[in-house]
C-alpha cells in the first residue's frame, strides 16, 4: 500500500495521499496529494525533500487521542516547500478537525486551498495505521 485515503465523517471530503516512496536514505521522495469534495477535485505533486515527520505526525495524533482523549492547541506538519500542510485540533469528545492546505507555489498570486475534515477517534487511529503501513510498504 503506497496510498492513504482519509474520509471526513461530516461530509463528502476525501484526502488521498498517494505514490508514497522513500529514497535510499529513508526519506520521502516526491508524492501526490488529492482533495475531493462536492464540486472540488484538486491534485498536487509534493516535493518530499527533507519532509521528515510525516508519519510521526499521524502517530502523535493517535497516541494523544488514545492516551489523553485529545490535546490542546494545534498539531501541525508541512512539507519543506509548504505546498502541503496539515493542522489538527481536537475537542474533548474525541473529534479531530484536520485542516489540509495545498499551495501551487511560493508567490502571492499562486492559489491556496484550505479544506477541513472532521475525524472521529477511530478514524485517527486508522489513518495513523494506514500511513505507517504505506511508509513500510514504500521502504520495500
Amino acid at each position: 500500500m503506497t496510498a492513504v485515503t482519509i474520509k471526513s465523517s461530516e461530509d463528502d471530503t476525501v484526502l488521498t495521499i498517494f505514490n508514497l516512496e522513500l529514497g535510499r536514505d529513508g526519506l520521502l521522495k516526491d508524492f501526490g496529494v488529492r482533495v475531493q469534495r462536492s464540486n472540488l477535485d484538486c491534485t498536487i505533486s509534493v516535493d518530499g525533500y527533507l519532509s521528515e515527520g510525516f508519519g510521526q505526525f499521524f502517530e502523535d495524533l493517535d497516541t494523544c487521542m488514545i492516551r489523553d482523549g485529545g490535546w490542546s492547541g494545534a498539531k501541525s506538519w508541512a512539507s519543506l516547500e509548504g505546498e502541503f500542510s496539515l493542522e489538527a485540533t481536537a475537542d474533548s469528545l474525541g473529534h479531530t478537525t484536520l485542516i489540509v492546505s495545498l499551495k501551487s507555489g511560493h508567490y502571492d498570486l499562486d492559489w491556496r486551498l484550505d479544506v477541513g475534515l472532521q475525524l472521529d477517534a477511530s478514524q485517527v487511529s486508522a489513518a495513523s495505521k494506514d500511513v505507517r503501513l504505506a511508509l513500510q510498504s514504500a521502504r520495500a
